[in-house]
């Protein structure tokens, strides 16, 4: 097996009881790390809890809603207590909603932005603060083509995840150069960046 470096990393996976949120919760308990499992589901939380444990790694099972920010961050600071730090956050939580543009209701929009980007947001501020006191470590969020290129009954999905590609860039931007945490997913360094209280020229 590859050597990944995360033997003795402490991972927290957001979304790791189904699908590539369980996939990765695995592959990173088999790769030595300690790793924090959310899922809003009973059942599936403790399922890949079991499935960790059986790998040999050290797990912990954690609830809430992380569309709630005060979830998100019970579920950073309960990593962080039972395995003395974050090394990595990884956000895998969302569901694709396909409906005709001109059909979109408020209620369409407002929730594939709370289960699309909104919680990553939550995830990442949470993290990134724990991975600058301690000067290092990597977020993770995984987005869609629907963020780059346009789809017919992608509106809200499609905003969403072009909403997460910008918000990936702008953690990386202004966290990666100090060396404080480096972020995953194609996010480098913009030299024209804004410093924090400027403005953007031609912005409107």
């Amino acid at each position: 097996m590859v050597d990944l470096g995360l033997a003795g990393k402490r991972a927290l996976v957001a979304g790791a009881g189904q699908g590539i949120g369980r996939a990765t919760a695995l592959l990173l308990a088999g790769a030595g790390a300690r790793v924090g499992c959310t899922d809003l589901d009973e059942g599936r939380r403790a399922a890949i809890v079991r499935e960790v444990e059986a790998v040999g790694a050290e797990v912990i099972g954690l609830g809430g809603d992380l569309r709630q920010r005060a979830d998100v961050e019970t579920a950073v600071a309960s990593t962080v207590e039972a395995f003395g730090g974050l090394d990595v956050a990884i956000d895998i939580v969302g569901e694709a909603r396909w409906n005709p543009v001109l059909r979109q209701t408020d209620a369409d929009w407002e929730e594939s932005f709370a289960l699309v980007l909104r919680h990553v947001f939550f995830l990442f501020q949470a993290a990134g603060a724990r991975m600058a006191e301690q000067r290092g470590g990597a977020l993770v969020a995984v987005a869609s083509v629907s963020g780059l290129f346009a789809a017919p009954f992608h509106a809200a999905y499609g905003a969403a995840k072009a909403g997460l590609v910008s918000l990936v860039k702008t953690f990386a931007v202004e966290l990666a150069p100090d060396g404080r945490a480096g972020q995953r997913g194609g996010a480098g360094r913009d030299q024209d960046a804004p410093r924090p209280g400027g403005h953007e020229r031609g912005a409107t």
